[in-house]
């Protein structure tokens, strides 16, 4: 260890010596969001961002078109989009005592160092209590001087429509930065939500150079093998009956497609949520078959079958929705759909690649016992298609991602350093649980005691 900071460790509990220092390096830390969890930055398009955690802009998402959503949501459209820097609100920021402290201690405002270190560019709807949790848990501060700033925690917002692949690459570049922003820092912790791992671990497999600069990960709900709820979406659309009922669950659904056409169309410009598909492994983890067909499958070939041109194939889906929607001449359906196919081979080269992508320190937390998709059976009868019959759930996972792939069944045993289940914990909102977000911090202080 370097001689260039210092910490402080409480005592024991009753020990009224107080406080003790010992010699460590500064490690930060860095939170990557799931899916759709980052706000990002829209020219046009009635005025409004992609930002969760501003409920006007997103109820414009749900009143839009089709096509005015395409326009901006596929990546042939719209090639890139960036996250929003400056917070929706700073009353969060400018409320907490606490990170107010933190930032006089650096003699800075605490809504330009925390947006410095890329809050904003997450929804704070989401990821506000486990930001705010870590800062102010892992750098003690007093007054106006600071007893420990040895981990700044940063957050990683990047355009989640994008190959997981190339938001990886970005994670690589961002974490490049925050080391040289802070003399003396070698390494950092991930800590991820949902999709988030999956970047995580798609910037290890591209970029082995930043390996040995990460020194643990904390995943929280990883789909780790896929999930059965991005197959299912594409026959049934988002809807109210599987996909949850409450206002914000319904204006979602109705943005991303509240029926099998909008949300086919949508989906095939959305390389990074496409690689939420079911892996080639996710079978070998399942407590069930999770996908029936009448001609029995190999589902350890399962991307051959989302390339059919046939229903379950997703590409004869695909070709469906464009003949219901009635928007394209058989010339423009012919090219979505080789468009569509091309990017579907992607998924499994993407699926393949992260396979074996594991960090050696990783920390497992995911959640069980709510309603999530298990199953789907196509030897069901069209009626018993039309009547949503075929899609099956069951209590097993936290709503989104089955537990036999949040609880990363793939990792090596030696990797997996801890693992830990919650009970009823929805998806999205894990990581506003204090007990969840606990459990994170534990693991990274684990994580820096054996460093």
């Amino acid at each position: 260890m370097s001689d260039d900071h210092y910490c402080a460790q409480r005592r024991p509990e009753g020990n009224a010596a107080g406080w003790d220092t010992c010699n460590i390096d500064t490690v930060p830390i860095v939170f990557i969001p799931g899916v759709m969890g980052s706000r990002l930055k829209v020219s046009g398009f009635l005025k409004a961002d992609w930002d969760p955690d501003d409920n006007f802009a997103m109820v414009g998402w749900a009143l839009s078109t089709l096509g005015q959503k395409q326009g901006v949501l596929s990546v042939d459209k719209t090639p890139q989009l960036e996250p929003i820097r400056s917070f929706q609100s700073e009353k969060p920021i400018r409320k907490n005592k606490s990170l107010k402290n933190i930032a006089a201690a650096l003699h800075t405002d605490p809504v330009k160092l925390y947006e410095a270190r890329g809050w904003g560019a997450v929804a704070w709807s989401f990821y506000g209590a486990v930001l705010t949790q870590l800062e102010t848990s892992l750098n003690m501060a007093s007054g106006q001087s600071t007893l420990s700033i040895l981990n700044p925690v940063y957050a990683f917002g990047y355009d989640f429509r994008r190959s997981n692949f190339l938001s990886g690459d970005k994670l690589a570049e961002f974490i490049e930065k925050v080391l040289k922003e802070n003399p003396g820092a070698k390494q950092v912790i991930l800590v991820t939500h949902s999709m988030g791992g999956l970047v995580a671990r798609a910037a290890l497999t591209r970029n082995p150079a930043i390996v040995p600069k990460v020194l643990g990960i904390v995943h929280g709900a990883q789909p780790s093998n896929g999930a059965v709820v991005a197959y299912r979406r594409f026959f049934t659309g988002a809807i109210s009956s599987m996909d949850g009922g409450a206002i914000p669950e319904r204006t979602l659904e109705t943005i991303i497609g509240s029926d099998p056409v909008d949300y086919t169309i949508l989906q095939v410009g959305l390389p990074g949520p496409l690689e939420l598909l079911p892996n080639h492994t996710f079978h070998l983890h399942a407590k069930d078959r999770w996908l029936t067909t009448r001609d029995e499958f190999d589902l350890g070939n399962i991307h051959a079958l989302y390339r059919r041109s046939t229903a379950p194939g997703l590409v004869g889906q695909f070709v469906a929705a464009m003949v219901a929607n009635d928007d394209a001449t058989p010339t423009e359906r012919f090219a979505l759909q080789s468009t569509f196919s091309v990017r579907l081979g992607l998924v499994e080269d993407f699926h393949k690649a992260l396979e074996n992508a594991w960090h050696p320190n990783t920390h497992i937390l995911y959640s069980d016992e709510l309603k999530t998709d298990a199953r789907v059976d196509w030897t069901a009868t069209q009626r018993e298609r039309d009547s949503l019959e075929p899609f099956h759930q069951t209590p097993s996972g936290d709503g989104t991602v089955p537990a036999d792939s949040g609880r990363c069944p793939g990792i090596p045993i030696a990797y997996a350093k801890s693992r830990k289940q919650f009970a009823k914990l929805e998806h999205a909102g894990c990581y506003k649980d204090e007990a969840f977000n606990q459990w994170a911090l534990d693991r990274i202080r684990l994580i820096l005691s054996r460093s």
